[in-house]
């Protein structure tokens, strides 16, 4: 089976997000809502961030890429973007990560 690149992998992911929040006629208010059902203690944006966090520390354990190459993987335009959302989240850079692991 083919695997497809993270940036393919996430347009297809919102494609069918809008996809199901237009055929249910779910704004994004009511997408919150049930979301907080499953995940009480976070918001949508915040797992979203959790899971980015995630899969870039693992690429930035296993793998010799640059931090553009790894922000670039995971859908941003800009390095300056990943940096700051993984050291919000982790309370490092991303070479300081890297650094000690």
């Amino acid at each position: 089976m083919k695997q497809l690149k993270l940036p393919k992998l996430w347009s297809k992911f919102k494609a069918a997000m809008e996809e199901t929040i237009y055929n249910c006629s779910l704004r994004y208010h009511g997408i919150e809502k049930v979301h907080h059902r499953y995940f009480p203690s976070k918001t949508p944006l915040e797992n979203i961030h959790l899971k980015l966090v995630n899969l870039a520390k693992e690429k930035l354990y296993d793998s010799d890429k640059s931090i553009n190459e790894i922000a670039y993987e995971l859908g941003f335009r800009y390095q300056q973007h990943f940096t700051r959302m993984f050291k919000k989240e982790t309370g490092q850079t991303p070479n300081e990560y890297r650094s000690l692991n």
